[in-house]
């Protein structure tokens, strides 16, 4: 019988960007920088959890619960 190997990995983007940079919304890659009206493209809640901004305005928008999406801490500020 021949043993088939198996391995826990990681999905690819981990390995290269680390499961911070990954927004737990669109599970898209979180884009640095700012527009060019200089608006940022990431929004980080005081819980610490980022997302992109477009994706955060939406579930507040359509939720009306204003609360993280991820551990669903009360929002005090973005930041």
């Amino acid at each position: 019988m021949s043993q088939i190997k198996t391995t826990n990995k990681k999905p690819f983007w981990s390995n290269r960007w680390g499961s911070d940079k990954i927004c737990p919304i669109t599970y898209t890659r979180l884009r640095p920088g700012k527009s060019s009206s200089g608006t940022p493209y990431i929004i980080k809640l005081s819980c610490g959890h980022r997302f992109c901004r477009n994706a955060l305005l939406q579930w507040l928008v359509t939720s009306r619960n204003y609360s993280c999406p991820v551990c669903r801490n009360k929002i005090k500020t973005l930041r």
